[in-house]
């Protein structure tokens, strides 16, 4: 029982992460924004976040049957993915690889060291 309850609240955030999204038009995907909904309520009540194990343990559980779908209908545009292939294959490779540079310049940026005297007026 403590499984199924925990699997409606996270679909009930879900929902309402929906309704929230579409009615406020944000500019993020409904299952965001309830997923940070989700987090908030369980920051304020500990309870939602004992609620929500079990089923969240089952989810994780089985994630890897979440992804069939999208493999089924990756198989079904075959020709697609000939046609296209090579040209998602560079995307994918690209922006990957700028995503990776960007953060890894970004993580330097902020270990540089700052000289001592930079908050002193320069003296």
């Amino acid at each position: 029982m403590s499984t199924l309850r925990g699997l409606v609240v996270v679909v009930l955030f879900d929902v309402l992460g929906e309704v929230l999204a579409r009615h406020a038009r944000v500019p993020l995907p409904g299952p965001v924004v309830g997923m940070v909904l989700l987090v908030l309520a369980m920051a304020l009540l500990p309870r939602i976040g004992d609620l929500c194990e079990a089923g969240a343990t089952l989810l994780l559980r089985h994630m890897t049957l979440l992804f069939v779908p999208a493999a089924v209908s990756a198989l079904g545009s075959l020709a697609l993915l000939r046609a296209e292939g090579g040209r998602m294959l560079v995307a994918l490779v690209v922006s990957t690889s700028l995503a990776l540079a960007t953060g890894g310049f970004t993580f330097l940026l902020a270990a540089r060291p700052r000289r001592r005297d930079e908050g002193q007026g320069g003296r």
